[in-house]
């Protein structure tokens, strides 16, 4: 055998073993958590949402882009292009067609939409089993967000919390309590139903 290929067979099993040991990049694990949810025909998801000093429980189910979602204070329909927010105290109804950075108000999932044309993505320090992601805007200037963390789970792939943080200084904090997969859902799931919900008001933005 040849001094040359003495040398690859040594080489070649520590390559391997440099490139197995490189770490996922933070843009591949948004894409593996982004196809883990956009895969699913519905996800239905409980999580706490903490928005300043006030924390309650919600529920989402989600479609892709679509979702609808019950907090004890509201409840929010989402088409794709038209939202539409309940007040359930008030009977008052909002209507608006949202920015990609003002859903993030209503639903923090949605910067796994487009994390990969409008943020640059760094891998942060993250706890045994999770993988944390830290967002910040290509064109600060112009966006809402200051920054947002998004930390996946290595067992469901699934976002086990989400912090997003306003240019204002607020910070919107979900974290996961429990996700399954569901079967398909028809588009009325994710549109306001005037006949279940009576509004006394109406303010339509759009």
């Amino acid at each position: 055998m040849t001094l040359r290929k003495i040398l690859l067979l040594l080489i070649l099993p520590l390559s391997l073993a440099a490139s197995a040991a490189k770490p996922e990049s933070a843009t591949a694990v948004l894409a593996r958590c982004a196809a883990r949810v956009n895969s699913a025909r519905s996800l239905s998801a409980r999580f706490n949402l903490t928005a300043g000093p006030n924390s309650y429980p919600c529920s989402m189910t989600l479609a892709k882009q679509k979702f609808v979602l019950d907090t004890p204070q509201m409840k929010v329909w989402y088409d794709g292009a038209t939202q539409w927010v309940y007040d359930t105290s008030a009977q008052r109804l909002s209507i608006t067609e949202p920015t990609a950075d003002e859903l993030l108000e209503t639903n923090p999932f949605a910067i796994l939409n487009h994390y990969s044309r409008s943020y640059t993505c760094r891998l942060l320090k993250s706890s045994p089993g999770t993988r944390a992601v830290e967002l910040t805007p290509k064109t600060p200037a112009t966006a809402s967000v200051r920054s947002a963390v998004v930390t996946v789970s290595d067992k469901t792939d699934l976002p086990s919390r989400i912090v997003v943080t306003l240019t204002d200084g607020s910070t919107l904090s979900a974290s996961l309590v429990k996700a399954e997969v569901g079967k398909a859902m028809p588009a009325s799931a994710f549109a306001y139903d005037k006949a279940k919900y009576k509004a006394t008001e109406i303010i339509d933005l759009r």
